[in-house]
């Protein structure tokens, strides 16, 4: 099968997501994941993913403390980074429309500004966009509550010696 190629850099502005933008953004996460990944999932899965992508369940997560991160192209919500525990890459969904555009590693570079993204648990599906942003595979794929995922991680850079 041909590799699917790259479009154009869409330029976006990324920011903190705001608690009146929950809504919205549970919106574009439940619409992406529907188009996506919910056709190749159990059932169970698809109501556990749903429940944990509801606006009242990011809000909570906000409250307790994990960063989220918008991406606009002009006034449109196109993309969303949902961060736990300023590492763990809890959501992080694009758009049909925008992905292979930069939308995905602008969202990791902007959060990467404020904490060091090191893990995410990949749906299949986006294994090779994590790739492009610097994360491995490291362990088997799993299934837990329904969700088929790979678990990833990437390493701090390198910082140079002090010659």
């Amino acid at each position: 099968m041909p590799e699917k190629q790259e479009r154009p850099v869409t330029a976006v502005n990324i920011q903190r997501l705001e608690d009146s933008q929950l809504g919205e953004a549970a919106d574009l996460v439940t619409f992406v994941f529907r188009e996506m990944l919910a056709p190749a999932m159990a059932p169970e899965g698809i109501a556990h993913f749903e429940r944990l992508a509801s606006a009242e369940q990011m809000r909570q997560r906000a409250t307790a403390g994990a960063a989220m991160y918008a991406a606009f192209d002009a006034d449109r919500l196109v993309g969303i980074l949902e961060v736990r525990d300023s590492r763990h890459v809890a959501l992080l969904f694009t758009l049909p429309s925008h992905q292979r555009r930069g939308v995905a590693r602008a969202l990791v570079e902007a959060a990467d500004r404020h904490q060091r993204l090191q893990t995410v648990n990949s749906s299949l599906y986006a294994v090779a966009a994590y790739e492009r942003c610097g994360f491995r595979a490291s362990g088997p794929e799993q299934l837990r509550d329904g969700i088929r995922f790979l678990p990833m991680t990437r390493q701090p850079p390198v910082q140079p010696s002090g010659e």
